[in-house]
């Protein structure tokens, strides 16, 4: 048996400034939370990895342009990953910092932007029922994204 395994964790923190006569800054979780939110878990799959970019450990990465029709489709699936690499381009030369967003594909150009990441950051969505479009919200953004069934 195939298996995909995630693990998400979350801490909210908050500064406290500071205090003259009583404490440095310093930060900490905040005070109705009090912890790491975390979870993980599992999906089997059939191994089959449907962007065309993976091969021998390496993804060529691709461009989610700002126009609309010039973004990254995906399909539903077993587990989707996306990641912004940071950069506008796949030579990563010139850094971006402009959102990667996240649309439901039934509407990309007018449609609601269901997620959005910036620059560096990544998510993993495990059993994405609709296609997701990846549309750069100005620019160019290079992508790293594994859609795995």
């Amino acid at each position: 048996m195939s298996v995909i395994r995630w693990n998400v964790s979350v801490t909210p923190e908050v500064t406290q400034p500071l205090e003259a006569g009583g404490h440095t800054e310093f930060t900490t979780f905040h005070e109705d939370i009090r912890r790491t939110l975390g979870g993980s878990g599992s999906i089997t799959w059939a191994e089959t990895i449907n962007d065309g970019n993976w091969a021998g450990g390496v993804h060529t990465e691709e461009l989610a342009e700002a126009t609309s029709g010039n973004g990254i489709t995906t399909a539903a699936c077993d587990m989707l990953f996306i990641k912004h690499s940071g950069f506008q381009e796949v030579a990563h030369t010139t850094v971006s910092t402009d959102r990667l967003d996240i649309r439901d594909n039934s509407n990309p150009a007018s449609g609601n932007t269901i997620i959005s990441i910036g620059s560096g950051e990544a998510i993993c969505l495990p059993k994405p029922e609709i296609a997701m479009y990846l549309l750069a919200a100005a620019n160019t953004i290079s992508v790293e994204w594994a859609e795995l069934t």
